[in-house]
């Protein structure tokens, strides 16, 4: 094999290597009470522990809108990708919570209202809603099974 030949098969074994292995680092310290911050890329958020709380969202809600917001962000690209001028959009997303011993939403239900600023194809339209499903990172994630790993540490 030649060795420019190795170098380009090298280089994509690479691109994929850096593909699976990207990881994205939240860090999230108890504030004392019932408030906890996320710090994201620098940025803090205030997550509240319990529901009365007035002060930020809780994690659950957070998770919505996590979903929400993914599938307006891949909605914006992916419209600028089809060159669909977009105008507003809105999502509303619902979960459905269980009553059952082990809490999670049992339905997520989304809502998506788009304006476009001219009359788009149908076809156009729906292939825009199957890339924005498709390349949804939240979504993926929670409509596979994915690990999660919890790894403890206790000091004295």
């Amino acid at each position: 094999m030649c060795l420019g030949k190795m170098l380009l098969i090298l280089k994509q074994w690479c691109c994929v290597l850096a593909q699976v292995k990207e990881k994205i680092i939240v860090n999230v310290v108890w504030k004392g009470k019932s408030e906890l911050e996320a710090n994201i890329r620098g940025a803090k958020l205030t997550i509240r522990t319990v529901e009365e709380e007035e002060r930020g969202p809780t994690a659950p809600e957070l998770l919505l809108a996590a979903v929400g917001s993914s599938l307006a962000t891949e909605m914006l690209k992916e419209a600028r990708k089809m060159r669909i001028p977009i105008d507003n959009v809105e999502i509303k997303v619902k979960g459905v919570k269980t009553g059952k011993k082990i809490p999670r939403f049992t339905d997520i239900n989304v809502q998506v209202s788009t304006i476009t600023a001219h009359d788009e194809d149908v076809k156009k339209l729906q292939e825009l809603v199957r890339r924005l499903e498709r390349n949804s990172i939240v979504c993926n994630t929670l409509k596979e099974q994915t690990k999660i790993r919890i790894k403890t540490t206790f000091e004295t």
